[in-house]
């Protein structure tokens, strides 16, 4: 997985590709190294994202609590309708917009 990041003011944008989780932990390394830079708030680019497999969530729910106890948010922008359908199957759509 490469993750390609950038910001806009104090707001994080982080365009994700393949995060079809069978690749042990790549997912997981890249929301700690943006967890690290402590921004404001995250937009997840989930646009090239075809699916997320379970460890996948997992991280993301991990992820979402570390930003939010530092006060920020995260944002899923432009979901594939697989991830779409997934993120509320899991009720995460209610984390995140």
């Amino acid at each position: 997985m490469k993750a390609e990041l950038h910001w806009e003011g104090r707001v994080l944008i982080a365009r994700l590709s393949e995060m079809d989780l069978s690749e042990n932990g790549s997912l997981g390394e890249t929301l700690q190294i943006i967890s690290e830079t402590e921004p404001a708030d995250v937009v997840l680019d989930c646009s090239q994202v075809p699916f997320i497999a379970s460890t996948g969530i997992a991280n993301l729910i991990k992820f979402i609590q570390q930003v939010r106890r530092s006060g920020g948010g995260v944002r899923v922008a432009a979901p594939s309708p697989n991830v779409q359908r997934l993120l509320e199957l899991v009720n995460l759509r209610k984390w995140v917009p």
